[in-house]
């Protein structure tokens, strides 16, 4: 077996390791210093831009067919929040998801029907909307289905 032999470092040795450690810590520092800026910043974007921010996310997931995203959206383009109000998009928005069983979408839809704000929608449609709407426990949905009822029934 071979002797190991402690030899004493020379000073050039020393002063590299020092500088390379030194420069990393700073590196290292740098970058936190990097990405506590870039953090921060993306905080502040969302608290001054959050509707808009907001919308573009919810966008998105509309678009991979969310049902609770394309009634969100629905919702802002029917009370023009962030966007140009549109009716008609809204009930786009609204038959997508009503599509999927969203109840609010199916109340909203039915509501756009009966307002003139949709020809996307057939008269039979309204009262199958309204009453997957009541059948979840919408409360606007049930009266709505009781009116019609009481108003065919004249």
């Amino acid at each position: 077996m071979g002797r190991h032999i402690n030899r004493p470092r020379d000073s050039r040795s020393t002063h590299i390791d020092s500088t390379s450690s030194k420069l990393m810590s700073d590196q290292l520092i740098h970058a936190k210093g990097v990405t506590a800026v870039l953090a921060l910043s993306f905080l502040l974007y969302l608290f001054l831009y959050y509707q808009t921010f907001h919308l573009h996310v919810t966008h998105a997931y509309a678009h991979l067919g969310y049902p609770a995203a394309q009634h969100s959206i629905g919702q802002r383009y029917l009370h023009g929040l962030g966007v140009e109000k549109d009716e008609e998009v809204a009930m786009r928005w609204f038959r997508k998801a009503a599509d999927q069983g969203h109840p609010h979408a199916s109340y909203n839809l039915a509501v756009g029907k009966l307002k003139a704000m949709t020809s996307d929608v057939e008269d039979w449609e309204v009262e199958e909307l309204l009453s997957r709407a009541a059948v979840h426990g919408l409360k606007e949905a049930q009266d709505a289905l009781e009116n019609l009822h009481r108003n065919s029934d004249n």
